[in-house]
């Protein structure tokens, strides 16, 4: 990992300004640290873009920058689906690495448990409570007086301690050593990322670039502060950032002076990929450091892609041409328990409709009989999902061929018609049974009441 490294009497006035997984091969590194600030600096906000079919962005569509998570997302399983495993199928897998102190340990806070393997199940059950993302609180406990307390002495350098998690682009070799590869034609990488403060996107090369990179690192800054009119302000909103390899630059020192040049450029370095690290810095002693990251993709040039209609793509065909995939889904998301459960919700609802639109206000006991039921099946069926789930075993959904059109795989239509037909199928008998129900009620309300013999006058 990188050894990042401040000038104590920097570091001072910051603060003062501001007021693994087994086996885990180890990264190569600098010793310096990325640049905290180049976003505040950036007399220009950032063009935030939209992932395409889940947000929609005035700004990105007029600037084209719209992409496709299909690396990594909500539905994409367990693992980041790189394209570049070797064979090994040990690419993609999450992993987390703590680089600690002798005044801050950093530590994390899981959303739920962490498994001590490297195995794409190691991350499920966050990934599970996480609604298909990496989120976490990184937490930086100070050590005895701690960073703060600490008196600095002049010309002093200190080690800043890291929260890392990450994923390999080809996967590890026999040696257990992560592998190199050639991603240039990525042409950069996509995120979608939420963050307290600031996170760094690093890239990690082997040992031969890593020997050309000296004290330097490639890396860009995923900031929740944007700057707009000169003024930043913290956006608290998941934010989706594209980068090309020629945006990841050299990191700074706190002082803002450029570490050692690099004798390879981003360009020919990211020929011996071997992974994607995000990192966040213990600068200081941080209460908690909330984060997630949630979608990852290839980077796309303006007006590469369109937003999709699915309700019209057709099935994959022949005609496709080197179909690849843009999209992935999770076969458990479209079980029948769980096309029952939402055929029954709509069938509800289909229902009440009916019922409504029927009944005349003047009809007490249809009312009754309306309102009554709609408050306990209310409290029986929930509104809607809470969320597909992520999974192991994800399977291609939508295909882009070679003339840019895109499809949906044949896995994906045969599995979605037959969802479809018990959804259909549900909704027929739950709105039948919803209507029977309401019928029943009102015939009872309906029926006077016997009169006793002893009531006649």
């Amino acid at each position: 990992m990188n050894n990042k490294i401040y000038s104590l009497m920097a570091l001072g006035a910051i603060l003062f300004a501001a007021a693994c997984s087994d086996n885990v091969s180890p990264i190569s590194g600098s010793t310096s640290i990325p640049n905290m600030d180049n976003k505040l600096n950036n007399p220009q906000s950032p063009v935030l873009c939209s992932v395409m079919g889940v947000t929609d962005s005035l700004e990105a569509l007029e600037k084209g920058c719209i992409w496709s998570p299909e690396m990594w997302g909500p539905t994409s399983g367990y693992r980041v689906r790189t394209g570049y495993d070797n064979g090994t199928n040990t690419s993609g897998i999450w992993y987390f690495k703590l680089d600690s102190t002798d005044l801050l340990l950093p530590s994390v806070e899981w959303s739920a448990e962490v498994g001590d393997s490297y195995d794409s199940l190691a991350f499920s059950q966050v990934l599970q409570a996480c609604g298909g993302a990496i989120c976490g609180k990184a937490n930086f406990t100070p050590v005895g007086y701690g960073m703060m307390n600490r008196g600095p002495e002049w010309g002093e350098w200190i080690k800043l301690p890291s929260v890392n998690v990450g994923f390999a682009m080809a996967g590890k070799d026999a040696s257990g050593k992560f592998e190199a590869v050639d991603v240039s034609e990525m042409g950069g990488l996509c995120v979608g990322y939420q963050t307290d403060d600031q996170i760094s996107m690093v890239l990690d090369f082997d040992d031969s670039v890593n020997t050309l990179m000296g004290d330097a690192f490639y890396q860009v800054s995923l900031s929740a502060y944007i700057s707009e009119g000169g003024l930043a302000y913290r956006e608290q909103d998941e934010r989706n950032e594209c980068f090309a390899w020629s945006d990841f630059v050299v990191a700074r020192n706190v002082d803002g002076e450029s570490t050692q040049s690099p004798l390879i450029s981003v360009e020919e370095a990211v020929k011996h990929l071997t992974g994607i690290r995000f990192e966040i810095l213990g600068v200081r002693n941080y209460e908690m450091d909330e984060f997630k990251i949630s979608r990852i993709g290839r980077y796309v040039k303006t007006n590469k892609r369109k937003f999709l209609d699915e309700e019209n793509l057709p099935v994959v065909d022949e005609s496709c041409v080197s179909p690849v995939a843009v999209e992935n889904f999770c076969e458990c998301n479209y079980a029948d328990s769980i096309a029952v459960h939402e055929g029954y919700r709509i069938g509800y609802d289909e229902a009440f409709e009916e019922a409504i639109s029927k009944f005349n206000k003047r009809d007490l006991a249809m009312s009754l009989c309306v309102s009554n039921l709609r408050v306990k099946l209310g409290l029986e069926i929930p509104a809607s999902r809470t969320g597909l789930q992520p999974c192991d075993n994800a399977v291609p959904k939508i295909l882009q061929c070679s003339d840019g059109s895109y499809r949906f795989s044949s896995e994906f239509s045969q599995l979605k018609s037959s969802y479809d037909a018990v959804v259909q199928s549900a909704i027929l008998k739950s709105k039948q049974d919803n209507l029977n129900q309401i019928d029943s009620c009102v015939s009872n309300l309906s029926v006077p009441k016997p009169v006793a013999i002893d009531d006649v006058e």
